[in-house]
């Protein structure tokens, strides 16, 4: 009797199970609709999925996208109107949706993924036809326009597309205007141009209109066109600046009457606001007057005003309207006796280009006439002097230098040279060396400034700083896990190079193979659709080139091994009070805890947003693997009991996550169909046992019925008895009767 009780409810919970919510086709927990890819601008009400279903009575949604209904036995997903505006919403080729179905026995939910079709659909729009600025002038080199275009908002484009949607903006041939091509902060769809000044513009020849261009990066692409007027602003008067007609005078000392020097400006550049000023050190032995109309002044060094000690005298006579316009000329009185040699040097300020890692033999003449040059300053210096001056060639030279020296170019922004020189005569009293800077170049006649540009040559090779020579193991997820958890790269490379300009522009490629590719500038590495088909392990041979990937450019390699990560395999972090910026520390934290290396999957953020796990605590969720020390993956088991117990607070198993169990793989995707498989299993098992139990049970009355007949054997020596049952209460012959008319036959 047990046993038929266990037999009927089993029936009963395989009945129950029959009535939840089943299709031979949709996966009720989590589906990926692969056969359909939506297309951008799609119009309500066209289907994109349908799957026979059954114990379904209804299916709801708060998707804005797409409506889902049940219609008798088929789960029908249609276009909502809102679809039409996806992509100016929305920046994702995929978007989930959550699902409530109402079952015949109860209800369950689940989540459908859809995937959008990559298409370039979108020409980049400006947000003006027209740009038009009106400017003040003079306006400074780099000066950014934005202010004056589009009521401060400058130049923006939209493309909305939600893929290799980046604007880059190009302007037409020009002298004045150059642009700049940026994103917008907190917008994935819009872009700004910035426009500047290639060069101080004091005065325009009239109104500026160019071209500008805004191209996407869509294959093919597109390109978005706008024009930009800049006009002067005529409110305000323009002149051109003050120019004096001569911009150095040099005269010998007169003892006898002074010297007088009369500057003036060149005609058209003198105007009332225009305000002369005596400038530098000797500034104080020299007086200024100034003519009525500004058009010149007069400078004069009295006769007394000789000061004892000095060997000349300059002076800088400034005609200003503005910082930006600014006229000088330079005043130099020799103080010198007649007699004494004049020591002048030809240059006072001299910029040359050298190449690094290679003598100069012939950096700069050390002979001028009858005099020679001294190196009184060098800045930067190693200990020992990188110029010198040759006395057999009579050139200034240099020994091999470093574009790249840490420690010889620390404290400069830019890799230069400045070197000092001072001309000496054979008759000139010893001169004090002192070390000059840019900033304050003296009036000397006897001192030469040598900036000196550092030229760089591509002799360095790009250098990886991610991944690090010592990670050379990594893991991607089974796809159907990546599918899941929304992982579409697996890492993004960086390098970096010493170099300059287009010696450092770094590109990137992967050796061919049929698993993983690289983009060529970000270095980010994705799957290709038949990624991990075989299981086994993948090489990749990345390669890091300098001058953008030219043939000629320096080459550093780097081979790292991709292995599968599977459900058992893949640790959920949820750590508390972390956040993505020290997201790393609480990573290292484990590391040095469990002694394995924990790699965290790249855009692998379990879940949209940072949620609140209790008040005034704050968690996200991460999932990742853990390498041990000879570069395999390791079990969630296995790393949560390197950490202890206390860290199931933080850490958990893929499958404790998604609700699903750790075999097969598929289990999350497939579990629906394992489910029907059971209930059918278990209505042929009780099936089986009702067959069983009957069977038995009438084969037990059939032995009973058989046992009580009425007529037993021919062979049975029993005496025949009307009643069997009744007979039993009678006495038996006690001895042997003859019976009337029987004979005996004898043997």
């Amino acid at each position: 009797m047990n046993y038929l009780k266990q037999f009927v409810l089993l029936i009963a919970i395989a009945a129950a199970s029959a009535q939840d919510c089943q299709s031979p086709t949709y996966n009720f927990r989590t589906h990926s609709n692969l056969d359909t890819k939506l297309e951008l601008g799609m119009p309500e009400g066209v289907e994109v999925g349908r799957y026979a279903v059954t114990n379904t009575k209804s299916a709801s949604t708060s998707n804005e996208y797409l409506e889902v209904t049940v219609d008798n036995d088929q789960l029908v997903f249609t276009v909502k109107k809102q679809f039409e505006e996806y992509e100016k919403r929305e920046h994702g080729l995929k978007f989930a949706m959550v699902i409530q179905f109402n079952c015949n026995s109860g209800s369950i939910s689940g989540t459908y993924y859809q995937d959008i079709l990559e298409v370039n659909k979108y020409t980049p729009e400006f947000s003006l036809d027209v740009y038009e600025a009106t400017v003040p002038l003079p306006l400074p080199k780099n000066f950014d326009l934005t202010p004056f275009l589009d009521g401060s908002k400058g130049i923006t484009a939209t493309d909305y597309d939600l893929s290799r949607n980046t604007v880059e903006f190009k302007l037409a041939p020009n002298d004045y205007l150059q642009v700049d091509s940026l994103p917008i902060e907190g917008s994935a769809k819009q872009f700004k141009a910035v426009l500047k000044l290639k060069e101080q513009i004091l005065k325009l020849p009239g109104d500026i209109e160019l071209e500008l261009e805004g191209t996407d990066q869509g294959n093919p692409a597109k390109t978005g066109r706008s024009r930009v007027v800049i006009k002067p602003d005529l409110t305000i008067e323009y002149n051109d600046p003050p120019a004096f007609k001569r911009i150095f005078f040099q005269e010998d000392y007169n003892p006898e009457l002074g010297n007088s020097f009369v500057v003036e400006l060149v005609p058209g550049t003198a105007h009332a606001d225009v305000r002369y000023e005596l400038v530098g050190d000797d500034a104080e032995y020299f007086a200024l007057s100034v003519d009525e109309d500004k058009t010149a002044a007069t400078v004069r060094l009295e006769k007394q005003s000789h000061p004892a000690g000095k060997y000349f005298l300059s002076v800088v006579v400034q005609a200003k309207r503005s910082e930006l316009q600014t006229a000088e000329c330079v005043i130099l009185v020799d103080l010198k006796e007649p007699h004494e040699l004049g020591t002048t040097v030809e240059q006072v300020l001299s910029t040359l280009h050298l190449e690094e890692r290679r003598t100069h033999e012939e950096v700069f003449p050390a002979k001028v006439r009858d005099c020679s040059y001294e190196i009184v300053s060098q800045v930067p210096n190693k200990s020992e002097s990188i110029f010198s001056v040759d006395e057999s060639t009579g050139w200034i030279v240099s020994s091999k230098f470093d574009r790249e020296d840490p420690d010889l170019f620390a404290d400069v922004e830019e890799p230069a040279f400045h070197v000092v020189l001072q001309l000496n005569c054979a008759n000139d009293s010893p001169k004090v060396s002192k070390n000059y800077s840019l900033d304050a170049i003296p009036y000397a006649t006897d001192i030469t400034q040598l900036r000196i540009l550092v030229d760089d040559i591509n002799d360095n090779a790009p250098v990886f700083q991610y991944p690090k020579n010592r990670d050379r193991v990594f893991a991607f997820p089974d796809p159907t896990i990546a599918e899941r958890l929304m992982i579409n790269s697996l890492m993004r490379v960086s390098a970096t190079d010493l170099d300059a300009g287009l010696n450092a522009e770094i590109r990137f490629r992967l050796d061919s193979n049929e698993c993983f590719d690289i983009h060529p500038k970000s270095g980010v590495i994705y799957p290709t659709e038949n990624f991990f088909e075989d299981r086994n392990p993948v090489i990749l041979t990345i390669h890091a080139t300098d001058r953008d990937g030219d043939e000629d450019g320096n080459v550093s390699r780097m081979m790292i091994r991709v292995v599968q990560a599977m459900m058992y395999q893949i640790i959920v972090l949820q750590p508390m009070n972390v956040t993505l910026e020290t997201l790393g520390e609480f990573v290292q934290v484990l590391e040095a805890k469990s002694g394995f290396r924990i790699v965290i999957f790249d855009n692998a953020i379990v879940g949209d947003e940072v949620y609140e796990a209790q008040p005034l605590e704050v968690a996200i969720t991460v999932a990742a693997v853990a390498f041990n020390s000879a570069g395999e993956l390791i079990s969630t088991g296995d790393f949560i009991n390197a950490l202890g117990e206390t860290s199931r607070f933080y850490v958990k198993t893929l499958s404790e996550h998604l609700n699903c169990d750790f075999y097969p793989e598929s289990a999350c995707s497939v579990y629906p169909y394992i489910v029907v498989m059971s209930v059918f299993i278990v209505l042929f098992v009780a099936s089986l046992a009702l067959v069983a139990y009957f069977y038995f049970k009438l084969r037990q009355y059939s032995v009973t019925a058989e046992s009580l007949q009425t007529e037993p054997s021919l062979k049975s020596e029993e005496i025949l008895v009307d009643n069997p049952v009744l007979g039993t209460f009678s006495t038996p012959p006690t001895e042997r009767r003859e019976i009337a008319g029987a004979t005996e036959d004898c043997m």
